[in-house]
């Protein structure tokens, strides 16, 4: 910072033993406020950092580039990314694909004040040019918050979306869209979650799975237990067709606000990380939350006649069909390529089935007797 309201974006390097190797800071044209709000290392090893630039009337998005060895620039300029209106444009987030094509997200003030912000996602090459470009006019304040990428360089961005049509009221659900490498939208229509009281969810992070899974947390005011509205814990599973395929709410120990921050993928587990509140929301306590691999059965819609509870599973879950006959019926699992895993006997109107050696994936089941098939 060098004075009251004028704050630098400063990068420093270290080596492994805390010993500071280089330092570079960067002050705008405006000499205002400039502040980073992602660093990330590309596959050559250059430093990248994204955030805002002041200049003298308002916030522009920009993009820095530099040297792991020296810190000097690589670029002559920053790419700076300034909207079609004077009002403020800030990064919030970026990632960056095998080919060190740089994706950042960040978000747009449309029209006049007060201005709605419209998310913006830039694609840029390594050389620091625009590439490709996405964004939309929101009925409110819109903003991406996390963006991650796929093996094969699709783009995935987790959106706080605001639903409310007045401009003086918000109500945020989560949303979540798939891109092609060009910034193109892939799914036709992109899930979002709005909670069962219908009140705020914001997205926190994403990251996708190295079999194309894609995992997003935030905070979903779901619980209206206790006279209070809580905050929660919200996990969702996509898969790469944009299906749902699970959801975890986590609510801490004393029932009040909690907040996951942070996510991660070790082997076969999910790990999260944030805070929940303790007693009489007397101080807020790290949390770590691990959830084991999932299987989960590809439920097709439209079928009413059967149900799996729970869906997915880490052990085991029920299979229910409404048939009330006293019929032997005969349940084949197969995997998503049709291969049989499973095959089993049962009397009634219910089966158990049980992880064994089933790994964690989307499978598929059919139930047959002489007078009723059930494929689901």
């Amino acid at each position: 910072m060098d004075s009251v309201d004028n704050n630098d974006i400063v990068t420093i390097k270290y080596d492994s033993n805390g010993n500071q190797q280089w330092i570079q800071r960067y002050n705008g044209s405006g000499n205002m406020r400039d502040e980073p709000s992602k660093i990330l290392i590309n596959g050559n090893g250059e430093i990248l950092i994204c955030g805002r630039t002041e200049n003298v009337h308002d916030d522009d998005c920009i993009l820095l580039k530099y040297e792991a060895s020296t810190g000097n620039p690589v670029w002559a300029q920053p790419a700076i990314y300034g909207g079609p209106f004077a009002n403020d444009d800030r990064a919030t987030n970026m990632t960056i694909d095998a080919s060190n094509n740089i994706y950042v997200c960040g978000y747009s003030q449309t029209g006049s004040a007060p201005a709605n912000e419209d998310p913006v996602v830039i694609k840029y090459d390594d050389s620091g040019n625009i590439q490709g470009f996405y964004s939309y006019v929101a009925l409110g304040e819109d903003e991406p918050v996390a963006i991650s990428h796929d093996l094969t360089g699709n783009i995935f961005v987790a959106f706080r979306t605001d639903v409310d049509p007045d401009p003086l009221t918000s109500n945020f659900n989560f949303l979540t869209m798939k891109f092609d490498s060009g910034l193109n939208p892939v799914w036709a229509t992109p899930p979002q979650y709005d909670s069962p009281i219908n009140q705020d969810d914001e997205p926190a992070d994403l990251i996708v799975s190295p079999n194309g899974d894609v995992y997003v947390i935030g905070t979903s005011e779901n619980d209206s237990s206790g006279g209070r509205i809580n905050k929660n814990w919200l996990t969702l599973v996509y898969s790469t067709s944009g299906s749902q395929l699970a959801i975890s709410n986590y609510d801490g120990p004393n029932g009040t606000d909690d907040s996951p921050n942070g996510l991660a993928i070790r082997g076969s587990s999910l790990w999260v990380c944030g805070y929940t509140e303790g007693t009489n929301n007397s101080q807020r306590n790290n949390t770590v939350v691990r959830y084991d691999s999932l299987i989960s059965v590809n439920e097709l819609a439209g079928l009413k006649s059967s149900i799996v509870y729970p869906n997915p599973f880490n052990q085991s879950a029920t299979i229910s069909i409404e048939n009330e006959s006293s019929e032997k019926y005969s349940l084949v699992i197969t995997d998503i390529a049709g291969a049989i895993v499973s095959e089993i006997s049962f009397f009634g109107n219910k089966t158990e089935i049980h992880k064994g050696n089933l790994a964690a994936g989307i499978y598929q089941y059919s139930i047959s007797a002489k007078s009723t098939v059930v494929k689901r």
